[in-house]
């Protein structure tokens, strides 16, 4: 077996290393591949081998040797990029290249972290984010002959976690100003983890948030409703309720104020699906409650006054003509009961002059 088999069989199948092999190196400061060194050659067969993305940045031009990681970063500049010096691959980052064969040159080693460029991709100017760490090369003589770059791109992962941090404060906005009740608990004790103005209004401004819904409320524990939060939490279930009373004190020893509310505790699950907190959304409907009772109080009081008077009828109608009251006394009077009369049309019973 030759050299030139030998290195091949080092370099394996990969398309970057057949690009090596295929490249004319001999206009190069490097030499054609048959004069390169046992270095060099062990060199560029561990980047060609390598999982991740890793270059050589050879001698003190920084000659590009890559791997297929590194050659998709380099994208459309392949394979022009390959052998050519790392200032004119990426002339949007001389300075900086300068200063990493600089400085390894010199045996430093460098571990960089969400360094951004702006690099030309696709006939445009675009931020991208790397980790990059390199590392000095030596010869058998000591002699530092290249610097090693470990890459990894992080663009995507930084849009992701730019775009989860704009989804993060739309929704803490949206809870903020949301008119309804609202507050998130973690964990099996239920710990106020964050809560909105209505849900402050609600329980009278006191402090929660760090405390369990026992310790923060314990007229909540009375009332059942940490019973129904564990009940929740463990089951996976939402639950709501409607018009549900909860008496809460404006302080541990404080004046019990009775409220109505609608609310949901809606569960949430962690990627593995398990439940890590309860999301707690609601309306205080005490005025519509109260309303509702005194409009029944009164239908009742009404009620009671219409068929008391048994000894006159009292008839009502609406606006079409149907009968909307018939108490007792019309009953007595004319005969027909309240069942069959309400919803008539009175002309079916009265005459004009009636």
């Amino acid at each position: 077996m030759n050299d030139s088999s030998a290195f091949a069989r080092m370099l394996g199948n990969s398309v970057a290393a057949k690009s090596i092999l295929k490249h004319d190196w001999s206009a190069s400061e490097l030499g054609g591949i048959e004069a390169w060194g046992p270095e060099l050659r062990c060199a560029v067969a561990m980047v060609c081998r390598a999982p991740a993305a890793m270059a050589l940045l050879w001698g003190p031009q920084g000659q590009l040797i890559y791997n297929d990681g590194y050659r998709k970063i380099v994208g459309d500049r392949h394979p022009t990029a390959l052998g050519a010096s790392a200032f004119s691959v990426w002339p949007e980052a001389v300075s900086f290249n300068c200063d990493v064969v600089s400085r390894v040159g010199k045996g430093e080693s460098l571990s960089l972290r969400d360094v951004e460029f702006v690099l030309q991709r696709a006939g445009k100017a675009q931020s991208a984010w790397f980790d990059l760490d390199y590392s000095p090369v030596f010869d058998d003589q000591g002699a530092v002959v290249a610097a090693l770059a470990l890459v990894i791109e992080k663009t995507d992962s930084i849009h992701a976690n730019r775009q989860l941090e704009l989804e993060r404060a739309t929704f803490v906005e949206l809870f903020e100003q949301a008119p309804t009740f609202m507050a998130l608990l973690r964990g099996p004790q239920h710990v106020f983890d964050r809560i909105n103005p209505g849900y402050a209004k609600l329980v009278n401004h006191r402090s929660v948030i760090g405390k369990s819904v026992a310790e923060a409320l314990p007229e909540a524990v009375e009332q059942g409703f940490v019973e129904l939060l564990d009940s929740v939490f463990q089951s996976g279930e939402a639950f709501s309720g409607s018009a549900v009373e909860f008496s809460v004190q404006s302080a541990p020893d404080g004046p019990v104020h009775r409220r109505y509310l609608d609310f949901v505790y809606q569960p949430i699950r962690d990627f593995n699906g398990v439940v890590t907190s309860i999301f707690v959304e609601g309306v205080d409907v005490t005025d519509r409650e109260l309303a509702s009772a005194q409009i029944k109080r009164a239908e009742a009081q009404n009620r009671q006054i219409l068929d008391s008077a048994i000894d006159y009828a009292i008839i009502a109608f609406d606006l079409s003509g149907k009968i909307t009251q018939w108490n007792r006394g019309a009953w007595h009077v004319l005969g027909w009961s309240e069942q069959e009369m309400l919803g008539q049309d009175g002309s079916r019973f009265f005459t004009p002059e009636d």
